[in-house]
């Protein structure tokens, strides 16, 4: 439907014919966009491509065991970890206020990068703007659960929901965590259960993101806090890039937001937003996936040096320009909470 779910007036075709470039899946796809409320929508595919066969290939299903987040909770940092992990590593623990033993890396340096925009996004990202805690939090659509198991390791009792049965398998098998297989929509959660609500790259995903926001509003305890991080509409990757923008990721994510649009989803669904901004943190890989779709209609399977560094300029670049214009990244990210 070409229907704006916001002032209901028809949008316009933005994209035609879109193709999955991540998973293969077969089909062809157009974007709609109502210009006046800022957000775009997925169409229905012209083949009737099952939404069940979207998610069979999607990089949720599995562990990344490279990353330092994942040797932390796993017990394996050391001092023979790369030099950018043990950096990032003292910068996490720096930030959360805990004690590093396995760093190696000059104090006074972890200071003063500690002190730079780009680290900051990094890091603070890494706990979904949240930190250290001792609360209740649910991470919605909480995949193979390694950001649930960081945030176990720094203090949160933890439970996730997630629809994918390989990804819940993952998450309980391998890291033993609590999640509960199932939908935003079909659980036993009570109201007011949770002290803080995650929604990582989940949104986007969500036939009815209205709906799905008065539900976390809903399990929220008053004075707790929601975060959703989604990709930015309005944002320089997006702008750049434009068909070939990585976080289109036709068919999975069936709406894009700008900073207005997500405002007013929370706004329909009695939320009260304390801080809305954007970050730069994944912007490298928005340049590399992007132009390599641009150039090759698809994901790359490696990268080159050239690339990776191409991608780290513009990733600085994007970072500091934050600076003067705050609502230009290319992920969009929603501090909210509900009051009593």
């Amino acid at each position: 439907m070409l229907t704006c779910m916001f002032c209901r007036k028809k949008g316009e075709i933005l994209y035609r014919n879109l193709i999955d470039v991540f998973c293969g899946v077969k089909g062809k796809w157009d974007i709609a966009i109502c210009r006046q409320c800022g957000i775009a929508w997925r169409l229905s595919s012209s083949d009737g491509s099952q939404r069940s066969n979207f998610y069979n290939e999607y990089y949720t299903h599995r562990l990344n065991t490279e990353d330092w987040a994942f040797k932390l909770v796993s017990g394996n940092t050391n001092k023979n970890m790369p030099l950018g992990q043990r950096i990032q590593l003292a910068l996490f623990f720096n930030d959360v206020g805990l004690s590093v033993t396995h760093s190696s890396v000059n104090p006074a340096m972890i200071r003063i990068l500690g002190k730079s925009r780009i680290a900051h996004e990094i890091i603070r990202g890494r706990t979904c703007w949240l930190g250290s805690g001792n609360g209740k939090l649910l991470d919605i659509g909480c995949g193979s659960g390694q950001f649930l198991a960081l945030m176990r390791h720094i203090g949160w009792d933890v439970t996730g929901l997630e629809p994918d049965t390989k990804a819940c398998e993952c998450a309980r098998n391998r890291l033993g965590l609590n999640v509960f297989e199932g939908t935003w929509d079909a659980h036993t959660f009570e109201r007011n259960t949770f002290d803080a609500i995650t929604g990582i790259h989940v949104i986007e995903h969500v036939e009815k993101p209205i709906d799905f926001m008065k539900q976390c509003v809903k399990l929220l305890r008053p004075g707790g806090r929601i975060v959703i991080v989604t990709p930015n509409l309005s944002g320089i990757g997006h702008r750049l890039f434009r068909a070939s923008f990585r976080d289109i990721d036709c068919p999975r994510h069936l709406y894009l937001f700008s900073p207005s649009s997500l405002k007013a989803v929370v706004e329909c669904s009695g939320g009260r937003i304390l801080r809305l901004f954007t970050s730069a943190r994944h912007a490298r890989w928005t340049w590399v996936d992007s132009t390599h779709i641009h150039c090759f209609g698809c994901f790359p399977k490696k990268v080159g040096r050239m690339t990776m560094l191409c991608g780290m300029v513009f990733q600085i670049c994007e970072s500091y320009l934050l600076s003067l214009m705050p609502l230009l990244g290319d992920e969009l990210i929603a501090e909210i909470t509900k009051d009593d």
